[in-house]
């Protein structure tokens, strides 16, 4: 009997350790809102290039371009360095301009030039 006993406690052990640590990890996660001006025309093989590059900074991260407005958007869970940002784009050909993001008090976000 004890033979099974002990078995089914460190099984039992492990998973709630694993279930504390996972929750912990999504406890500590913070989302980092940044923004980029376009300032030229990219190609697609252009903007493929820049994303994969970005995915280096933080493989979560989700980027939105809006060609129409010449905006770029970052979500990343990480802080990036913006400066690194524009260095790589600029390394594809591609200008960007960072812009500063406000949070207003309703919890929406402008960006402020």
């Amino acid at each position: 009997m004890r033979n099974m006993l002990l078995p089914l406690l460190v099984t039992g052990l492990l998973l709630c350790l694993g279930r504390c640590e996972a929750a912990a990890q999504q406890q500590s996660v913070s989302e980092h809102r940044y923004r980029f001006a376009l300032g030229s025309e990219m190609s697609t093989y252009s903007e493929k290039l820049l994303l994969e590059s970005l995915q280096g900074f933080d493989p979560n991260m989700r980027v939105a371009i809006d060609r129409t407005e010449h905006v770029m958007k970052v979500l990343a869970y990480v802080p990036l360095d913006q400066q690194a940002v524009v260095s790589i784009a600029a390394h594809y050909g591609v200008t960007l301009v960072p812009r500063r993001m406000v949070t207003e008090h309703d919890g929406t976000y402008s960006s402020q030039d």
